[in-house]
């Protein structure tokens, strides 16, 4: 999934066929997994679906699809899953858009997400001014 993500991210900045390409396979994979009857990879083929639509100029279709992803990672739980779709939905909105106040209600729904789930250090990455004490990163 994380590979996915990567490579979606890549193809976006770089507009690289190999980063599309290897983007795609990951795509199809969970697309397959889904068909197959893995209920637990259904908000990883929207993400997936979003960036897709993201690369190919469909942006309603991108909006679509990351709201779906948000919706069924909020209601289940998924706390670093919902932090990673939010979060992606964010940069989509400032640097596809030019969405500058809805991006910044995505990172910050983000970073409480990271923060519930007790990713510190990804939490002082996007929110330096969250000011997280030290002792709480596990390698100080």
């Amino acid at each position: 999934f994380l590979r996915g993500v990567s490579l979606y991210a890549m193809a976006q900045k770089t507009n690289e066929k190999k980063f599309k390409k290897g983007a795609k396979e990951v795509r199809k994979v969970m697309k397959r997994w889904l068909k197959e009857g893995n209920p637990n990879v259904r908000h990883y083929v929207y993400l997936f679906d979003a960036e897709q639509s993201v690369l190919e100029k469909k942006y309603d279709a991108a909006e679509n699809f990351y709201r779906q992803g948000i919706r069924i990672t909020t209601r289940a739980g998924y706390l670093h899953d919902s932090g990673i779709i939010n979060e992606r939905y964010a940069e989509f909105l400032l640097d596809v858009l030019s969405k500058k106040n809805e991006a910044k209600v995505r990172l910050e729904k983000a970073v409480n997400f990271y923060k519930e789930w007790g990713a510190t250090a990804k939490v002082k990455a996007l929110a330096p001014e969250e000011n997280i004490p030290s002792e709480l990163f596990f390698n100080t």
